[in-house]
């Protein structure tokens, strides 16, 4: 338009670019739309309009209509509608009238008055090419992009066009894209085929009022009520009962056919990664954790699905295509679970006794399993890791069960050296010099025949100049590394003693053994684990000798359980045809560290 706000041309502009409202309309603390506002919108942007409207579609949706043919429209928007279920509209908008030049997607939640997630910012050319390739980035931080020190990589558009409803699957490097192509390759189905998967107990008031501590009559069933509840491979009652009483729930999640069947899986709904447990109790469960039955033509045992779910594998291709992991709050719906690839062989068969013995002895070079057993492995291994964890379960590992009565012994003063430039570290300081100081954790670790006291401290900065926002917790608090505190050069009765008595000292805090984990005006927190006192050491000596033995047994179990969910991992790898490299892409997407990394590489190996 010109100055007279005449219309110069209806050809349209050759770039919109803009920061549009968002705003979903339904969802809590955004209000209902009147009725003719909504069908307006949803009558004018059959594109864009859908479900729960979400302003920042619709805008998107107008800016394509306004830009001129080879126009470019640029916006910075929540990353929801790279992949959400309800964008499928704007998603399709997109892929069938512009070609997508770049897509960024910055990690860093940058808004400072709004906490808004992900962010992306992209490029589209209005006029579909037929081969175009797009450029698909991540920043870490805003700064990062406004730098241009994203990392990313090409590829075509049609990708995109392929995905179940046309999900905007972005990924930055090519073996990440190649890997996941591969999985969904090599898969025969989808979850869905072979597992009903439902939500929980929803109460049509608060879920206080379907919840208890004990049974209250018939209808109330042995439940949890925490997706925490949910381990890898098994789920931990803790005594509580739910309400199975239809008139106080929404629909669905309390269907005694399907929560009663001797074998289930549980999954948590919330986290940033799959965690699938065995549940033979027939449990209730409230709807932070999903539960699913095989279907009546599976042939499959239940706890092969278990070990596949909690795979690295699977984890890898969750992160890789949902965006979830390191996400604030992320969820685990139901239908991502559906979607997700699965290889079943189409013959099954168990083994025998020699496959069993080896696959308990761990002779996997000498196991030779075919892919036909692989179901029925996986399955047993998942049942060794619940038994062994109920045995480790079942050891006492708290040490003050074992002292008995004692008398104090030495305190800290009496038995350390201060580490070399500790009078310049926070840990020396008072509360004169800083704000609610405070320990806040500590660590040990053995140094040349020495056990050296790391520890941190917290504190409420005056002036956070010198410290980045997103270093503060909540409440504006700052807490330090662990850095090294005090040295013991002490036999080898009284290490263990001191390891572990000042830590539960360090946790139980308020006096106990003298030790208070606040600073004062006169009191350092150096000050305060000088005084921590121990017990004296021949009162607790056969107390002590017997928790090591325990405490040995327990990381043995610990180890073996790790070195089981290895096996499992490089079994799942061996049934997809992973190559080494392959499988490497998988462990650097996870950041497994360089033992376990090679632990599993070296079973791999094997297999």
């Amino acid at each position: 338009m010109d100055t007279h706000t005449h219309t110069i041309s209806s050809t349209g502009f050759d770039a919109v670019i803009g920061n549009p409202p968002w705003v979903s309309f339904g969802l809590r603390n955004a209000g209902e739309l009147p009725d003719n506002v909504e069908n307006y919108y949803r009558q004018s942007y059959p594109n864009s309009a859908q479900y729960k409207l979400s302003t920042y579609a619709i805008f998107m949706d107008r800016a394509l209509q306004i830009c001129s043919e080879d126009g470019f429209n640029s916006f910075i928007v929540p990353d929801s509608y790279l992949l959400g279920q309800y964008f499928e509209k704007i998603r399709k908008r997109i892929l069938s009238s512009t070609s997508v030049k770049e897509i960024t997607l910055i990690l860093e939640d940058f808004w400072e008055d709004a906490t808004t997630g992900r962010n992306t910012v992209y490029c589209f050319e209005k006029g579909n090419e037929t081969e175009n390739e797009m450029r698909i980035q991540v920043a870490q931080t805003l700064e990062e992009f406004e730098n241009n020190d994203q990392r990313g990589t090409v590829y075509s558009q049609s990708f995109f066009n392929s995905r179940p409803l046309n999900r905007f699957h972005l990924f930055f490097e090519d073996s990440q894209k190649s890997f996941v192509e591969t999985v969904e390759g090599e898969s025969s189905r989808v979850m869905k085929d072979d597992l009903d998967i439902n939500t929980g107990m929803r109460s049509r008031t608060t879920q206080d009022e379907i919840k208890g501590g004990e049974k209250k009559g018939k209808k109330w069933k042995k439940g949890i009520i925490s997706s925490g509840q949910v381990l890898p491979y098994s789920v931990s009652y803790g005594g509580d009962y739910l309400h199975a009483e239809g008139e106080k729930l929404f629909h669905g999640g309390w269907d005694p056919d399907i929560v009663e069947q001797d074998e289930k899986i549980m999954i948590r709904q919330t986290g940033d990664r799959i965690i699938a447990g065995y549940d033979d109790n027939q449990l209730y469960h409230l709807n932070n954790t999903h539960s699913a039955v095989t279907r009546s033509d599976v042939e499959a045992p239940v706890m092969f699905y278990v070990s596949y779910l909690n795979s690295s594998l699977l984890f890898s291709y969750y992160i890789l295509t949902t965006l979830e992991y390191g996400r604030t709050m992320a969820q685990t719906d139901i239908e991502t679970l559906e979607k997700l690839p699965l290889k079943v062989p189409e013959e099954l068969n168990d083994l025998n006794f020699d496959e069993e013995d080896l696959l308990e002895s761990r002779k996997i070079d000498d196991l030779n399993l075919s892919e036909d057993k692989i179901p029925a492995a996986l399955s047993k291994l998942g049942f060794e890791i619940n038994e062994l964890r109920e045995e480790l379960n079942s050891i006492n590992l708290s040490i003050l069960d074992y002292l008995g009565n004692y008398s104090d012994g030495k305190t800290l003063e009496d038995l350390y050296t201060p580490v070399e430039g500790l009078s310049d570290r926070i840990l020396s300081d008072t509360s004169a010099d800083r704000d609610s100081l405070k320990i806040e954790s500590v660590e040990f670790e053995e140094r040349n025949g020495q056990l050296v006291l790391k520890a941190s401290a917290r504190y409420k900065p005056e002036d956070s100049g010198d410290i980045d926002e997103d270093e503060l917790d909540q409440w504006g608090y700052f807490e330090t590394e662990l850095v090294p505190v005090m040295r013991f050069d002490v036999d080898e009765k009284l290490k263990p003693l001191i390891e572990e008595f000042v830590s539960l000292a360090v946790d139980e805090a308020g006096g106990f053994a003298n030790f208070r984990e606040s600073a004062t005006k006169t009191n350092s927190v150096v000050d305060r684990l000088e005084k921590l006192t121990l017990p004296r050491l021949e009162d607790v000596e056969d107390g002590l000798e017997k928790f090591i033995e325990n405490r040995k047994e327990a990381e043995e179990l610990e180890k073996e359980i790790q070195e089981t969910d290895e096996l499992i991992d490089a079994i799942v790898f061996d049934l997809y045809g992973l190559t080494e490299e392959e499988v490497k892409v998988v462990l650097d997407s996870l950041d497994v560290d360089e033992d376990e990394n090679n632990s599993i590489l070296d079973k791999f190996g094997e297999i």
